[in-house]
Protein backbone atom coordinates (compact mmCIF):
# COMPACT_ATOMS: atom_id res chain seq x y z
CA UNK A 1 0.00 0.00 0.00
CA UNK A 2 1.26 3.46 -0.83
CA UNK A 3 0.08 7.04 -0.56
CA UNK A 4 -2.83 7.77 1.78
CA UNK A 5 -4.51 4.37 1.61
CA UNK A 6 -3.13 3.09 4.95
CA UNK A 7 -4.39 6.23 6.70
CA UNK A 8 -7.82 5.85 5.10
CA UNK A 9 -8.09 2.20 6.14
CA UNK A 10 -6.99 3.07 9.69
CA UNK A 11 -9.63 5.80 9.92
CA UNK A 12 -12.29 3.38 8.63
CA UNK A 13 -11.28 0.85 11.27
CA UNK A 14 -11.21 3.45 14.05
CA UNK A 15 -14.84 4.44 13.46
CA UNK A 16 -16.10 0.96 12.53
CA UNK A 17 -16.86 1.64 8.88
CA UNK A 18 -15.24 -1.67 7.94
CA UNK A 19 -12.24 -3.86 8.45
CA UNK A 20 -10.78 -5.84 5.53
CA UNK A 21 -10.32 -9.57 6.00
CA UNK A 22 -6.90 -10.50 4.63
CA UNK A 23 -6.66 -14.13 3.55
CA UNK A 24 -3.12 -13.90 2.17
CA UNK A 25 -1.04 -11.00 3.43
CA UNK A 26 1.97 -11.87 1.24
CA UNK A 27 -0.08 -11.49 -1.95
CA UNK A 28 -2.40 -8.79 -0.53
CA UNK A 29 -5.50 -10.93 -1.07
CA UNK A 30 -8.59 -9.40 0.55
CA UNK A 31 -11.30 -12.00 1.03
CA UNK A 32 -13.98 -9.52 2.10
CA UNK A 33 -15.04 -6.77 4.50
CA UNK A 34 -16.51 -6.85 7.98
CA UNK A 35 -18.76 -3.80 8.07
CA UNK A 36 -19.63 -1.85 11.20
CA UNK A 37 -22.73 0.35 11.70
CA UNK A 38 -21.47 3.43 9.77
CA UNK A 39 -20.23 1.17 6.97
CA UNK A 40 -23.59 -0.58 6.66
CA UNK A 41 -25.35 2.78 6.51
CA UNK A 42 -22.90 4.03 3.88
CA UNK A 43 -23.37 0.84 1.80
CA UNK A 44 -27.12 1.24 2.00
CA UNK A 45 -26.99 4.92 0.99
CA UNK A 46 -24.75 4.17 -2.01
CA UNK A 47 -27.03 1.35 -3.12
CA UNK A 48 -30.11 3.55 -2.75
CA UNK A 49 -28.54 6.28 -4.89
CA UNK A 50 -27.47 3.68 -7.50
CA UNK A 51 -30.99 2.24 -7.54
CA UNK A 52 -32.58 5.69 -7.68
CA UNK A 53 -30.40 6.88 -10.53
CA UNK A 54 -30.53 3.73 -12.67
CA UNK A 55 -33.91 2.16 -11.97
CA UNK A 56 -36.35 4.66 -10.47
CA UNK A 57 -35.19 7.66 -12.54
CA UNK A 58 -34.12 5.74 -15.65
CA UNK A 59 -35.20 6.93 -19.08
CA UNK A 60 -35.99 3.34 -20.06
CA UNK A 61 -38.07 0.80 -18.14
CA UNK A 62 -35.63 -0.89 -15.76
CA UNK A 63 -36.89 -3.82 -13.72
CA UNK A 64 -34.99 -5.08 -10.67
CA UNK A 65 -34.54 -8.80 -10.15
CA UNK A 66 -32.58 -11.15 -7.94
CA UNK A 67 -30.98 -14.44 -8.82
CA UNK A 68 -29.30 -16.94 -6.49
CA UNK A 69 -27.05 -18.16 -9.29
CA UNK A 70 -23.44 -17.11 -9.77
CA UNK A 71 -21.74 -16.82 -13.10
CA UNK A 72 -22.22 -15.01 -16.36
CA UNK A 73 -24.82 -17.06 -18.24
CA UNK A 74 -27.99 -15.34 -19.38
CA UNK A 75 -29.91 -18.46 -18.40
CA UNK A 76 -30.13 -16.91 -14.90
CA UNK A 77 -32.01 -13.81 -16.12
CA UNK A 78 -34.30 -15.60 -18.59
CA UNK A 79 -37.44 -15.38 -16.44
CA UNK A 80 -36.83 -11.72 -15.64
CA UNK A 81 -36.26 -10.97 -19.33
CA UNK A 82 -39.45 -12.74 -20.41
CA UNK A 83 -41.49 -10.82 -17.86
CA UNK A 84 -39.88 -7.52 -18.87
CA UNK A 85 -40.54 -8.29 -22.54
CA UNK A 86 -44.21 -8.93 -21.83
CA UNK A 87 -44.55 -5.87 -19.62
CA UNK A 88 -42.96 -3.68 -22.33
CA UNK A 89 -45.17 -5.23 -25.05
CA UNK A 90 -42.21 -6.58 -27.01
CA UNK A 91 -40.81 -3.06 -27.47
CA UNK A 92 -37.15 -2.12 -27.08
CA UNK A 93 -35.32 -0.66 -25.22
CA UNK A 94 -35.77 -1.90 -21.66
CA UNK A 95 -33.44 -3.02 -18.92
CA UNK A 96 -32.89 -5.26 -15.93
CA UNK A 97 -30.97 -4.37 -12.78
CA UNK A 98 -29.41 -6.84 -10.38
CA UNK A 99 -27.50 -6.74 -7.11
CA UNK A 100 -26.27 -9.86 -5.37
CA UNK A 101 -23.47 -11.32 -3.31
CA UNK A 102 -20.83 -12.97 -5.50
CA UNK A 103 -17.83 -15.21 -5.08
CA UNK A 104 -17.47 -16.33 -8.70
CA UNK A 105 -16.07 -13.67 -11.01
CA UNK A 106 -18.06 -13.24 -14.23
CA UNK A 107 -16.61 -12.28 -17.61
CA UNK A 108 -17.47 -8.62 -17.11
CA UNK A 109 -16.00 -8.65 -13.61
CA UNK A 110 -12.81 -10.19 -14.99
CA UNK A 111 -12.27 -6.95 -16.92
CA UNK A 112 -13.10 -4.93 -13.81
CA UNK A 113 -10.78 -6.95 -11.57
CA UNK A 114 -7.90 -7.40 -13.99
CA UNK A 115 -5.67 -4.92 -12.16
CA UNK A 116 -6.29 -5.98 -8.59
CA UNK A 117 -2.71 -7.14 -8.07
CA UNK A 118 -1.63 -3.50 -8.27
CA UNK A 119 -1.00 -1.50 -5.11
CA UNK A 120 -4.28 -0.80 -3.37
CA UNK A 121 -6.49 -2.47 -5.98
CA UNK A 122 -6.96 -5.65 -3.94
CA UNK A 123 -8.88 -3.55 -1.41
CA UNK A 124 -11.23 -2.27 -4.11
CA UNK A 125 -11.93 -5.80 -5.40
CA UNK A 126 -12.25 -8.34 -2.56
CA UNK A 127 -12.93 -12.00 -3.28
CA UNK A 128 -16.40 -11.76 -1.74
CA UNK A 129 -18.33 -8.80 -3.04
CA UNK A 130 -21.77 -7.46 -3.89
CA UNK A 131 -22.17 -6.84 -7.60
CA UNK A 132 -24.25 -4.03 -9.11
CA UNK A 133 -25.32 -4.84 -12.67
CA UNK A 134 -27.38 -3.15 -15.33
CA UNK A 135 -28.43 -4.95 -18.49
CA UNK A 136 -29.88 -2.73 -21.23
CA UNK A 137 -31.56 -4.50 -24.14
CA UNK A 138 -31.75 -2.30 -27.21
CA UNK A 139 -32.38 -2.53 -30.95
CA UNK A 140 -29.22 -3.42 -32.94
CA UNK A 141 -29.38 -0.15 -34.88
CA UNK A 142 -29.39 1.89 -31.65
CA UNK A 143 -26.76 -0.10 -29.75
CA UNK A 144 -23.73 2.07 -30.54
CA UNK A 145 -25.57 5.27 -29.61
CA UNK A 146 -26.86 3.73 -26.38
CA UNK A 147 -23.36 2.49 -25.54
CA UNK A 148 -21.98 6.03 -25.78
CA UNK A 149 -24.92 7.42 -23.79
CA UNK A 150 -24.41 4.98 -20.92
CA UNK A 151 -20.70 5.73 -20.72
CA UNK A 152 -21.50 9.39 -20.11
CA UNK A 153 -24.39 8.61 -17.77
CA UNK A 154 -22.42 6.29 -15.54
CA UNK A 155 -19.43 8.64 -15.35
CA UNK A 156 -21.80 11.47 -14.37
CA UNK A 157 -23.19 9.32 -11.55
CA UNK A 158 -19.76 8.82 -9.99
CA UNK A 159 -18.85 12.48 -10.41
CA UNK A 160 -22.10 13.67 -8.82
CA UNK A 161 -21.11 12.43 -5.36
CA UNK A 162 -17.48 13.52 -5.53
CA UNK A 163 -15.75 16.56 -4.14
CA UNK A 164 -13.16 16.07 -6.90
CA UNK A 165 -15.19 15.09 -9.98
CA UNK A 166 -12.15 15.49 -12.23
CA UNK A 167 -10.62 12.31 -10.78
CA UNK A 168 -13.20 10.14 -12.63
CA UNK A 169 -12.52 9.42 -16.27
CA UNK A 170 -13.39 7.04 -19.09
CA UNK A 171 -10.79 4.88 -20.77
CA UNK A 172 -10.65 4.37 -24.52
CA UNK A 173 -12.84 1.66 -25.99
CA UNK A 174 -11.07 -1.69 -25.84
CA UNK A 175 -12.04 -4.72 -27.91
CA UNK A 176 -12.54 -7.79 -25.72
CA UNK A 177 -13.70 -11.33 -26.59
CA UNK A 178 -17.01 -10.53 -24.89
CA UNK A 179 -17.41 -7.22 -26.77
CA UNK A 180 -16.22 -3.61 -26.71
CA UNK A 181 -15.61 -2.30 -23.21
CA UNK A 182 -14.91 1.00 -21.46
CA UNK A 183 -13.73 1.43 -17.89
CA UNK A 184 -14.56 4.17 -15.41
CA UNK A 185 -11.41 4.87 -13.44
CA UNK A 186 -10.57 7.16 -10.55
CA UNK A 187 -7.16 8.69 -9.96
CA UNK A 188 -5.81 8.55 -6.40
CA UNK A 189 -2.39 9.44 -4.98
CA UNK A 190 -1.29 5.80 -5.26
CA UNK A 191 -2.56 5.28 -8.82
CA UNK A 192 -5.65 4.56 -10.92
CA UNK A 193 -8.48 2.32 -9.71
CA UNK A 194 -11.05 0.65 -11.97
CA UNK A 195 -14.55 1.15 -10.58
CA UNK A 196 -16.96 0.14 -13.32
CA UNK A 197 -17.00 -1.62 -16.68
CA UNK A 198 -19.45 -0.71 -19.45
CA UNK A 199 -19.57 -3.38 -22.16
CA UNK A 200 -21.32 -3.51 -25.51
CA UNK A 201 -21.89 -7.24 -25.62
CA UNK A 202 -24.18 -7.26 -28.65
CA UNK A 203 -25.76 -10.65 -29.39
CA UNK A 204 -22.81 -12.64 -28.05
CA UNK A 205 -24.35 -13.62 -24.68
CA UNK A 206 -27.24 -15.39 -26.40
CA UNK A 207 -25.01 -17.63 -28.50
CA UNK A 208 -23.75 -19.25 -25.31
CA UNK A 209 -27.29 -20.61 -24.78
CA UNK A 210 -28.97 -23.57 -26.40
CA UNK A 211 -31.35 -22.97 -29.32
CA UNK A 212 -34.53 -23.33 -27.26
CA UNK A 213 -33.40 -20.87 -24.58
CA UNK A 214 -32.01 -18.43 -27.15
CA UNK A 215 -35.36 -18.29 -28.91
CA UNK A 216 -36.98 -17.03 -25.71
CA UNK A 217 -34.81 -13.92 -25.90
CA UNK A 218 -35.96 -13.03 -29.42
CA UNK A 219 -37.97 -9.85 -30.00
CA UNK A 220 -40.41 -8.93 -32.75
CA UNK A 221 -39.16 -6.39 -35.28
CA UNK A 222 -41.97 -6.04 -37.77
CA UNK A 223 -42.45 -9.44 -39.36
CA UNK A 224 -39.08 -10.80 -38.36
CA UNK A 225 -37.53 -11.86 -35.07
CA UNK A 226 -34.27 -10.36 -33.81
CA UNK A 227 -32.03 -10.76 -30.83
CA UNK A 228 -31.58 -7.51 -28.90
CA UNK A 229 -28.14 -6.12 -28.35
CA UNK A 230 -26.96 -6.05 -24.74
CA UNK A 231 -25.12 -3.28 -22.91
CA UNK A 232 -23.90 -4.34 -19.48
CA UNK A 233 -22.68 -2.03 -16.72
CA UNK A 234 -20.88 -3.81 -13.87
CA UNK A 235 -19.60 -2.35 -10.61
CA UNK A 236 -19.27 -3.58 -7.05
CA UNK A 237 -20.87 -2.08 -3.97
CA UNK A 238 -17.73 -2.77 -1.92
CA UNK A 239 -15.55 -0.98 -4.46
CA UNK A 240 -17.92 1.99 -4.43
CA UNK A 241 -17.79 2.17 -0.61
CA UNK A 242 -13.99 2.37 -0.60
CA UNK A 243 -13.90 4.69 -3.61
CA UNK A 244 -16.17 7.27 -2.00
CA UNK A 245 -14.32 7.01 1.32
CA UNK A 246 -11.00 7.58 -0.45
CA UNK A 247 -12.55 10.42 -2.40
CA UNK A 248 -13.84 12.03 0.81
CA UNK A 249 -10.64 11.70 2.83
CA UNK A 250 -8.95 14.97 3.68
CA UNK A 251 -6.23 16.29 5.97
CA UNK A 252 -5.86 19.79 7.31
CA UNK A 253 -4.06 21.47 10.19
CA UNK A 254 -5.99 21.81 13.42
CA UNK A 255 -6.91 25.36 14.52
CA UNK A 256 -4.45 25.25 17.43
CA UNK A 257 -1.62 24.23 15.07
CA UNK A 258 -2.42 27.09 12.70
CA UNK A 259 -2.32 29.65 15.52
CA UNK A 260 0.99 28.51 16.96
CA UNK A 261 2.69 28.16 13.60
CA UNK A 262 4.46 25.00 14.69
CA UNK A 263 6.36 23.10 12.01
CA UNK A 264 5.48 19.71 13.53
CA UNK A 265 2.47 18.05 11.93
CA UNK A 266 2.45 15.12 14.35
CA UNK A 267 -0.80 15.09 16.39
CA UNK A 268 -1.83 18.35 14.70
CA UNK A 269 -3.35 16.96 11.51
CA UNK A 270 -7.12 17.03 11.44
CA UNK A 271 -8.69 14.18 9.45
CA UNK A 272 -12.05 14.70 7.78
CA UNK A 273 -14.30 12.58 5.60
CA UNK A 274 -16.01 14.99 3.22
CA UNK A 275 -18.71 12.47 2.31
CA UNK A 276 -21.51 13.78 0.14
CA UNK A 277 -24.46 14.54 2.38
CA UNK A 278 -26.63 12.05 0.47
CA UNK A 279 -24.11 9.29 1.20
CA UNK A 280 -23.06 10.21 4.73
CA UNK A 281 -24.11 7.49 7.22
CA UNK A 282 -25.28 10.09 9.72
CA UNK A 283 -26.50 13.48 8.54
CA UNK A 284 -26.22 15.17 11.92
CA UNK A 285 -24.88 14.75 15.44
CA UNK A 286 -24.43 16.95 18.51
CA UNK A 287 -21.85 18.78 20.55
CA UNK A 288 -22.41 20.56 23.81
CA UNK A 289 -20.53 22.20 26.66
CA UNK A 290 -21.55 22.87 30.25
CA UNK A 291 -19.93 22.79 33.66
CA UNK A 292 -23.26 22.52 35.49
CA UNK A 293 -24.16 18.87 36.12
CA UNK A 294 -27.87 19.70 36.36
CA UNK A 295 -27.84 21.46 32.99
CA UNK A 296 -25.85 18.60 31.42
CA UNK A 297 -28.82 16.32 32.00
CA UNK A 298 -31.14 18.89 30.44
CA UNK A 299 -28.87 19.20 27.39
CA UNK A 300 -28.89 15.42 26.98
CA UNK A 301 -32.68 15.41 27.17
CA UNK A 302 -32.86 18.15 24.53
CA UNK A 303 -30.48 16.23 22.25
CA UNK A 304 -32.67 13.12 22.62
CA UNK A 305 -35.78 15.14 21.76
CA UNK A 306 -34.22 16.71 18.67
CA UNK A 307 -32.92 13.29 17.58
CA UNK A 308 -36.44 11.84 17.67
CA UNK A 309 -37.80 14.81 15.73
CA UNK A 310 -35.23 14.46 12.96
CA UNK A 311 -35.42 10.67 12.73
CA UNK A 312 -39.20 10.88 12.30
CA UNK A 313 -38.68 12.76 9.03
CA UNK A 314 -36.10 10.26 7.80
CA UNK A 315 -32.89 12.05 8.78
CA UNK A 316 -30.28 9.74 10.31
CA UNK A 317 -28.79 11.20 13.49
CA UNK A 318 -26.00 9.97 15.73
CA UNK A 319 -26.90 10.65 19.36
CA UNK A 320 -23.63 10.58 21.35
CA UNK A 321 -23.76 9.14 24.83
CA UNK A 322 -20.80 11.20 26.06
CA UNK A 323 -22.24 14.64 25.35
CA UNK A 324 -20.31 17.35 27.28
CA UNK A 325 -17.77 14.79 28.56
CA UNK A 326 -15.28 15.86 25.90
CA UNK A 327 -14.21 19.29 24.73
CA UNK A 328 -16.16 20.87 21.89
CA UNK A 329 -13.09 20.53 19.68
CA UNK A 330 -12.86 16.79 20.41
CA UNK A 331 -16.57 16.33 19.70
CA UNK A 332 -16.28 18.18 16.39
CA UNK A 333 -13.20 16.21 15.45
CA UNK A 334 -15.00 12.90 15.95
CA UNK A 335 -17.96 14.04 13.86
CA UNK A 336 -15.66 15.26 11.09
CA UNK A 337 -13.76 11.97 11.04
CA UNK A 338 -17.06 10.10 10.70
CA UNK A 339 -18.09 12.28 7.76
CA UNK A 340 -21.12 13.80 9.53
CA UNK A 341 -22.08 16.90 7.51
CA UNK A 342 -23.76 18.89 10.31
CA UNK A 343 -23.22 19.21 14.05
CA UNK A 344 -25.92 20.73 16.25
CA UNK A 345 -24.05 22.82 18.81
CA UNK A 346 -25.75 23.47 22.15
CA UNK A 347 -24.77 25.28 25.34
CA UNK A 348 -26.39 26.50 28.52
CA UNK A 349 -27.97 29.46 26.71
CA UNK A 350 -29.80 27.05 24.41
CA UNK A 351 -31.91 25.93 27.36
CA UNK A 352 -32.99 29.53 27.94
CA UNK A 353 -33.53 30.95 24.46
CA UNK A 354 -33.76 27.84 22.21
CA UNK A 355 -30.93 29.05 19.96
CA UNK A 356 -28.56 26.41 18.59
CA UNK A 357 -25.60 26.56 16.25
CA UNK A 358 -25.53 24.39 13.14
CA UNK A 359 -21.91 23.71 12.30
CA UNK A 360 -20.90 22.68 8.78
CA UNK A 361 -18.27 19.95 8.53
CA UNK A 362 -16.85 21.34 5.29
CA UNK A 363 -16.58 25.02 6.25
CA UNK A 364 -16.37 24.63 10.08
CA UNK A 365 -18.66 27.69 10.24
CA UNK A 366 -21.80 27.87 12.37
CA UNK A 367 -25.15 29.42 11.64
CA UNK A 368 -27.63 30.18 14.39
CA UNK A 369 -31.27 29.13 14.35
CA UNK A 370 -34.06 28.31 16.73
CA UNK A 371 -34.74 24.67 17.58
CA UNK A 372 -38.26 25.01 16.14
CA UNK A 373 -36.72 25.71 12.71
CA UNK A 374 -34.27 22.80 12.81
CA UNK A 375 -36.44 20.18 11.07
CA UNK A 376 -37.42 22.36 8.13
CA UNK A 377 -33.90 23.73 7.75
CA UNK A 378 -32.29 20.27 7.77
CA UNK A 379 -34.86 19.02 5.27
CA UNK A 380 -33.92 21.86 2.89
CA UNK A 381 -30.19 21.22 3.32
CA UNK A 382 -30.51 17.51 2.54
CA UNK A 383 -33.19 17.70 -0.16
CA UNK A 384 -30.98 18.63 -3.08
CA UNK A 385 -27.75 17.16 -4.37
Amino acid sequence: MIGQLPSILNLCGKHYFFKPVISNSAERVVSGYNYGPPGELLRNNIFQEWFLGNVVNAEENFLPFSSPENGDTFEAIKDAFIYAKQLCCDKLPFGISQSKAETLISKTDTILFEGRKAAGSAYFHPERYTSLRLYLFTHPTNAAQAFNHWQRKRKAWWRKFSGSPGRYMLTDVKSQPMGDSVMIRAEYPWGMECLEAICLRGEKPFYELDDVTRKQFEMKDGRRSILPHVIECAATLDGAVLAFLCDAYGERLSPSHSKTGSNSKENNTRLTLHLHRRLAPYKASFSASSSNSTLVEDLNDLASYLTRQLRRIGISVLLPQDLTKKSLEAQHLRNDEMGIPYTIVMNESTLKNGIIGLRSRDTTLKEQLHITDLKSHMRRLLKNY
